[in-house]
């Protein structure tokens, strides 16, 4: 990718220039004659990271409690015009998106946006955590188990929950996965870690800052969300024996199953954001019997996704 790494100089030597170089000329001729999302012939390393991440995704659901059904996962190109520059892409050429297109079966189609003349090696670092937030978040969110054949219901980028508190979700499960010992990591991961790290924590901390194409309303949400998941960490982390898998801890596995079986139900945006305003009221203002009761409530819906009794505990920090 050697046109494509203008933004930083790699040493001739660096293995993963070596790598990159020899796909350098087909990848930017595939970025850029993308033609339409349906169509756009998909460089082959991003659909092999895709592939992997989207296995990471589907074990961490498929581990839950509550059942879900694996939803078929498609990854798709589109392009973005070298002048669209406001927002997120003020800081990378990248931009994703979700839909759905269920029918008897689960369908989520991912479109990876690539902005003309633009891919440098920070954006090729920044792929892991683009594809994880479009996934977790979005792809498999609505998927669990339900009575009857109610839609999923697609949120919108105002959701404080999917872009917001799950957002925290997704750069997690990006760390855990570049950090652990699975097989099957492409080499320049392996290989550029630290970069990896560094550029996907930069640009998760970009969703938060001002932005010309988010509204302030929005951004103070997204903001108030995450410090909900910190201060539900907090708790959960002194919650029990702390036991938990090793690359996560306890805290964080917890708030990682309570967020993925919530994900997973089908409720509306509304009823999404509503849990985000009360689980953060909660948690700043409750304390003793009530704050035990709260956590308690959190654990054993993440058990059996019983959103009645859920909303029941958190009636009191309604607005």
């Amino acid at each position: 990718m050697r046109d494509l790494v203008q933004a930083v100089e790699l040493p001739a030597g660096c293995p993963a220039f070596d790598a990159i170089r020899t796909r350098s000329d087909d990848f930017r001729a595939r970025l850029e004659h993308a033609g339409c999302v349906e169509d756009a012939p998909m460089p082959g390393e991003i659909a092999s990271l895709f592939g992997i991440l989207d296995e990471v995704v589907a074990r961490l659901y498929g581990g839950l409690d509550v059942s879900v059904r694996r939803p078929a996962v498609h990854l798709a190109l589109g392009r973005l015009h070298s002048d669209q520059v406001a927002g997120l892409l003020d800081s990378s050429a990248l931009s994703g998106s979700c839909r759905w297109i269920d029918g008897s079966d689960l369908v989520s189609v991912v479109t990876l946006s690539v902005r003309d003349d633009a891919f440098d090696w920070d954006c090729a670092c920044h792929l892991p955590y683009v594809l994880a937030h479009e996934l977790v978040c979005h792809a498999y969110q609505g998927t669990a188990v339900a009575d009857g054949a109610e839609p999923r219901l697609q949120v919108d980028g105002s959701c404080a929950w999917s872009e917001g508190w799950m957002d925290v979700i997704a750069l997690w499960l990006v760390e855990g996965w570049v950090r652990g010992d699975q097989e099957g990591k492409p080499a320049w991961i392996v290989q550029e870690a630290t970069d990896v790290l560094r550029a996907c924590s930069a640009l998760n901390a970009r969703r938060i800052g001002a932005q010309a194409t988010l509204p302030p309303i929005q951004r103070s949400r997204r903001i108030y969300a995450r410090r909900a998941v910190d201060r539900l960490l907090a708790e959960l982390d002194r919650f029990g024996d702390g036991d938990g898998d090793a690359d996560l801890g306890g805290g964080r596995n917890r708030v990682l199953a309570f967020s993925l079986a919530l994900n997973a139900l089908r409720l509306p945006q509304s009823d999404r954001d509503r849990v985000v305003d009360a689980l953060g009221v909660a948690l700043e203002t409750s304390f003793g019997i009530d704050r035990d009761e709260l956590i308690a409530a959190v654990v054993d819906f993440s058990a059996t996704g019983d959103m009645v009794a859920l909303r029941r505990t958190l009636a009191d920090y309604e607005g």
